[in-house]
């Protein structure tokens, strides 16, 4: 990659997009600096639009940063993963694909992730989900149309949804074989952990229509959402909910 500024995504075309359409990616960190940290592959400053049709991408975010998506604190970014293999891991409290962390609320609009085909992982930091919010961070606009889709949560976030005492935003499946698993106390699909004040751990809308689904709750709930419509398959280890509370924990 080219050299960047302090401020800037590792991998970063003009004006605020970047297309990845084949290659190998290998392992690129994401830094901070100061009190600003920042995405692998994505922006703190601006929205952008991140689009993979194609190669291998590995991401790892820095420290409250998403290893693909928005640094901590940053505006919301678009994610479209159409194919190809991506490896996406967040720094601490930053989730594999979305939003990073945004404790002190300076911008808590949600990221857009589409994904339509290809395999992807995505890890999330701690107290982050896997795909969709970071620490204290409500989860994104998930859309998956297809692909092979693995989502793991941090500590306290879920595998698909919210961060830490964050919502789980708006989940859609209608195609592919998803697997998402919480962290400790974090949902499958929907909200994080919920255990600060003033904070929306509430769910969210989780919508399956078509697919496979695999969701697991660790401590926690499979589903948990204010609303869930399902007509494709569901595979839930740790039940629904649509309250606030999570199943006792013995371990």
């Amino acid at each position: 990659p080219t050299e960047t500024k302090m401020n800037e995504a590792a991998i970063c075309t003009s004006p605020y997009s970047i297309t990845v359409n084949g290659g190998n990616f290998g392992v690129f960190m994401g830094g901070n600096y100061r009190d600003t940290y920042h995405a692998m592959i994505g922006s703190i400053a601006a929205p952008i639009t991140i689009t993979i049709n194609g190669g291998n991408v590995t991401a790892q975010g820095g420290d409250s940063a998403a290893g693909m998506g928005g640094g901590n604190g940053g505006v919301a970014s678009v994610v479209i993963i159409n194919g190809g293999t991506v490896n996406a891991t967040g720094g601490k409290y930053g989730p594999g694909i979305g939003s990073g962390n945004d404790r002190n609320n300076t911008n808590s609009n949600p990221a857009q992730i589409t994904i339509t085909g290809g395999t992807v992982t995505a890890r999330g930091g701690e107290q982050s989900a896997g795909i969709g919010g970071g620490c204290y961070r409500p989860g994104a606009t998930v859309t998956i149309t297809d692909g092979n889709v693995t989502a793991i949560g941090g500590y306290t976030g879920a595998g698909i949804g919210g961060g830490k005492s964050s919502s789980g935003g708006n989940v859609t499946i209608s195609g592919g074989i998803v697997s998402a698993t919480g962290g400790k106390y974090g949902a499958g699909i929907g909200s994080g952990e919920y255990n600060y004040p003033n904070s929306d751990a509430t769910g969210g809308s989780v919508t399956i229509s078509g697919g496979t689904v695999k969701a697991t709750g660790t401590c926690s709930y499979g589903l948990k959402a204010h609303t869930a419509t399902i007509n494709g398959t569901l595979i839930l280890a740790g039940g629904v909910s649509s309250g606030n509370m999570g199943l006792a924990c013995s371990n």
